[in-house]
């Protein structure tokens, strides 16, 4: 596997960091990855690898605000016109380093919900398919917001956009006990993945918003899904709603969506106890479908 990496300019100047992870023989795919929050794309190695051995290159960038990139973390100026562009300009970028073989899209977590919204809002662009694992379409029952407060949160979003939350303080305790991982089930490895030092812990008020709301836009509109999307959701997460995934594929066409829960697993599913299994069924999916295109 070659690991190379470069900068990508975005639409309004903001230079992204990125990474291509590229199998020695010529590639048969290209996989388009959208991370999630507080993560980077150092964070998918072990997804590179799994892609690679399968010869599928894999291409990415941190976020704006995240990981090695510019941009005030957690923050977005426009989820719409800005956020979705990033991706576009990722689209754009793998297509002019693999002209001729087929590109699907990875997104996970905050990520997942930007290409559900990509793939509906721009049915015509040239992706072949996307990987969806565990999308923010909306929050776990107990941690999702009431109605009042969905209207005070895009208030304040309005009023103060860069607003900065965190999502952990310097003495936050990391997780002692399994009960009290939440991003896989392994402690030793749930503190890793927090102590990650490029790991970003601030959201700002319109992200906060945007996320919220773009989400429940997916939702809605699912039913206008046009590319096949292997939808994956671990009925354990305590960060991102399964019960949401579940309602957006009951909604999609059923020709196009492939759901697949997996019992009690957490929201990190390419980095659980039981990843070697998630990802088998990834490659597998991908196999079908690059061979139908082939």
């Amino acid at each position: 596997m070659k690991i190379d990496e470069f900068w990508l300019k975005m639409t309004d100047d903001i230079q992204c960091f990125g990474r291509r992870w590229i199998p020695p023989q010529r590639p048969r795919a290209v996989v388009c990855l959208v991370h999630g929050f507080a993560e980077h794309t150092g964070s998918y190695h072990f997804v590179a690898e799994r892609f690679t051995e399968a010869g599928i290159a894999m291409m990415g960038t941190d976020w704006r605000g995240h990981g090695r990139s510019q941009g005030l973390p957690g923050y977005t100026p426009s989820y719409e016109k800005q956020t979705l562009a990033d991706v576009t300009s990722l689209i754009t970028a793998a297509r002019k380093e693999f002209p001729d073989i087929p590109l699907f899209l990875f997104g996970h977590s905050m990520g997942g919900g930007m290409v559900l919204n990509h793939i509906l809002r721009f049915p015509n662009s040239d992706i072949s398919g996307v990987i969806c694992t565990s999308p923010l379409l909306r929050l776990p029952e107990v941690k999702m917001p009431s109605t009042t407060q969905r209207i005070l949160l895009r208030i304040a979003a309005a009023i103060a956009p860069k607003k900065v939350r965190h999502t952990r303080t310097p003495d936050t305790p990391y997780a002692a006990t399994l009960e009290e991982c939440v991003l896989v089930r392994d402690v030793a490895h749930e503190k890793k993945l927090r102590q990650d030092p490029l790991r970003n812990t601030a959201i700002t008020l319109r992200m906060m918003d945007s996320t919220l709301r773009y989400g429940q836009w997916a939702l809605d509109h699912a039913a206008e899904l046009r590319k096949p999307l292997l939808l994956s959701h671990g009925t354990g997460d305590k960060v991102t709603s399964s019960d949401a995934s579940a309602a957006f594929a009951a909604a999609a066409p059923a020709d196009l969506i492939t759901f697949k829960p997996w019992p009690d697993t957490y929201h990190e599913l390419h980095k659980d106890i039981n990843r070697e299994e998630v990802f088998a069924f990834i490659v597998h999916w991908l196999d079908e479908h690059i061979s139908s295109l082939t």
